[in-house]
């Protein structure tokens, strides 16, 4: 019987066969003993499942599960985590970043230490790449994950997060029947604001992979503070990002505040609708990373538009 504990990879792909190859070859080349791969496609159109074919044939610790729809982000991911085998530890795994050869073996020792009772996350920092080559800034992970700023703000990316089954049980909850338009936010943010509320965040300074930055898939944390005030402009401000983001409040508070305790559903239903705008413009708590973000929000709280 193995003694070191299973931990679970849940990747999730879609016409990412330009860059699949690495990723499953940085997983693949970790140094932990007790790694299986499930890998879930939402209907590529490339070459990307004769890729998950090919290594899945010759690897026994890989497996492509079966999609009959489209269930897009995060729903591939939470699909993935109900239908794999049980494990002690799981993961989330993006198609195109790599990773370094000791990430899952550091959050696994990580996560041995702690009560595994309650719902535990490892998380650490990483680096940014144009291309495979070209290193551009690091993403360093110093300050806690707690519940202000896993509201508007994904604290830790979810290629980095580790977790336990008791995480992966209460993650999951009432996810089966949402819709990817109806779960109002991803699958990392979800998760992290569970552990911060319930359990514990574990923040590991290392960097433990390196995030790909493509010309075609530039998300807002990556974006400089140019591109931040673009996509603010679009997406906040003219968009329904913000809308998206405060479904995924409420949708929160419906799972769960039976068993929060009453401060923090307090803090969750301030921000679950529009009103209380000046209160909210002058919450004494930061909610994003970056001052620039922090003041664009609360102009958005100011004329309630989040």
């Amino acid at each position: 019987m193995n003694s070191i504990p299973k931990v679970v990879v849940a990747l999730a792909t879609y016409n990412g066969g330009k860059y699949l190859k690495k990723q499953l070859d940085s997983i693949l080349n970790q140094d932990y003993q007790n790694l299986f791969i499930c890998i879930l496609d939402d209907g590529s159109t490339d070459n990307t499942l004769d890729i998950i074919r090919e290594y899945e044939n010759s690897h026994d610790n890989i497996l492509l599960l079966e999609s009959h729809e489209n269930l897009g982000v995060p729903n591939s991911f939470y699909e993935i985590l109900r239908e794999c085998p049980p494990a002690s530890y799981y993961a989330f795994a993006d198609q195109d970043d790599i990773w370094e050869p000791f990430k899952i073996s550091r959050a696994v020792e990580f996560l041995e230490k702690e009560d595994d009772n309650i719902p535990l996350m490892y998380c650490s920092s990483f680096s940014y790449y144009e291309g495979e080559e070209n290193y551009i800034r690091s993403f360093d992970l110093t300050e806690e994950v707690n519940i202000y700023n896993s509201i508007y703000f994904t604290p830790a990316l979810g290629f980095t997060l580790v977790f336990n089954e008791k995480l992966r049980e209460m993650g999951l909850r009432n996810t089966k029947e949402r819709s990817s338009h109806e779960c109002g936010e991803l699958h990392d943010r979800r998760f992290l604001r569970v552990a911060a509320v319930f359990g514990k965040v574990i923040c590991d300074a290392k960097e433990t992979a390196r995030h790909i930055r493509h010309e075609d898939a530039v998300t807002s944390a990556d974006a400089g503070n140019g591109g931040l005030l673009m996509g603010w402009l679009k997406n906040e401000l003219f968009g329904q990002d913000l809308l998206i983001q405060q479904k995924g409040i409420q949708l929160f508070l419906s799972d769960y505040r039976e068993e929060m305790n009453k401060e923090d559903a307090d803090i969750l239903q301030l921000f679950a609708d529009t009103s209380h705008g000046l209160k909210k413009v002058f919450y004494p708590y930061r909610l994003r990373q970056r001052i620039s973000g922090e003041i664009l929000l609360r102009i958005l709280f100011l004329f309630h538009k989040a």
